[in-house]
């Protein structure tokens, strides 16, 4: 019966009658949804573009059974069945489908599929309005599991329609069950990127220094070994570690110190470095007093330079006085007409 309703509607040239038969077979029993499956894992390619149609008039989660096959379907370019099947893996929500294909990504095809239906998630995303947005983030957020593997695929690709409520979902989900995702927040605070950094942020500033600073570390520690962008994702951290609780900063003083000792680095990471150890102040820094020391020497009147110059004569007397003979050494910078 069902093959022969599925046949009618897919010859018949009454729309309404089609849409009768489709909205009638929507209405069966479990045994139709998988009858409908059943069709479109046979080489019967005629019934099933308007099998995926009855699919998708069942709705979400009743016809959750069928994601495997309308995967299947939509990413296989030769199948008539694709573009509905696509539209009905939209309709279900990335949130449903994209977890089970982020643990086959067997092939680039996989890859498509997931960021194609991000990207048509994200358009129908931003036509809702703030409310409908905020009910399916909260929605979003009864299910981290699900959620935070999708966020964190959507923010290590270039997903930007999606990027500021991933942040969100993410910063809402909480620790620890936010944790895994706590790398990914990191990058986009380096990358300084003005559409999450903000909420990126605050999310790590409340899971705390305690579990958030030794991702931090690893970030600053690569020094450009295996991360091309390293100089401006230190400078990016830094802010941040400006901007938040002192705290953080602590942590992070004496890698700061050590890099600015021991590398020749660029004017951009050098300066936010220096930033940091200003964010810690003095009275509590005397173990960066050498480098500092030697910052002046190396890099004379450049703008590191004279930044660490100001920064030492920040600190009292008593902090100096074992430097005095090495202070002594340093030539005070001239003016233009020195």
């Amino acid at each position: 019966m069902i093959e022969t309703l599925l046949q009618e509607a897919a010859s018949i040239e009454d729309e309404q009658r089609r849409d009768q038969i489709i909205r009638e077979l929507a209405t069966h029993s479990d045994e139709t949804l998988a009858a409908l499956i059943d069709i479109l894992q046979r080489p019967m390619e005629a019934l099933w573009e308007v099998a995926v149609q009855v699919i998708r008039v069942m709705g979400y989660p009743q016809n959750a059974s069928a994601i495997p096959a309308l995967t299947v379907h939509a990413r296989d370019r030769n199948s008539p069945a694709r573009s509905e099947a696509f539209q009905a893996l939209v309709d279900i929500g990335p949130w449903a489908v994209v977890p089970s294909l982020l643990k086959v990504k067997e092939d680039d095809a996989i890859d498509d599929l997931i960021y194609d239906l991000l990207v048509e998630a994200g358009r129908r995303f931003w036509a809702l309005d703030e409310q409908e947005k905020e009910q399916l983030i909260q929605e979003l957020v009864s299910h981290p599991d699900e959620a935070l593997g999708v966020v964190t695929y959507i923010l290590q690709n270039a997903l930007k329609e999606w990027w500021e409520a991933a942040v969100r979902i993410i910063r809402a989900i909480g620790y620890p069950r936010n944790a895994s995702a706590i790398p990914v927040l990191v990058a986009h605070v380096g990358y300084g990127n003005p559409l999450t950094e903000d909420e990126a942020i605050q999310a790590l500033v409340e899971i705390g220094p305690r579990i958030v600073v030794p991702s931090l570390l690893q970030v600053m520690w690569d020094r450009g070994q295996t991360n091309k962008s390293w100089g401006n994702d230190v400078a990016g951290i830094c802010s941040m570690l400006c901007k938040v609780d002192r705290q953080f900063a602590v942590q992070c003083g004496p890698v700061a110190t050590y890099l600015l000792s021991r590398f020749e680095l660029p004017q951009k990471p050098g300066l936010a470095l220096l930033s940091v150890l200003e964010k810690i102040g003095a009275n509590d820094i005397e173990y960066a007093l050498p480098t500092l020391i030697d910052l002046v020497q190396k890099e004379g009147t450049s703008e590191v330079g004279m930044q660490a110059r100001r920064f030492l004569a920040s600190f009292d007397e008593k902090s100096l006085e074992p430097y005095q003979l090495l202070l002594a050494s340093l030539e005070e910078p001239r003016g233009e007409g020195g």
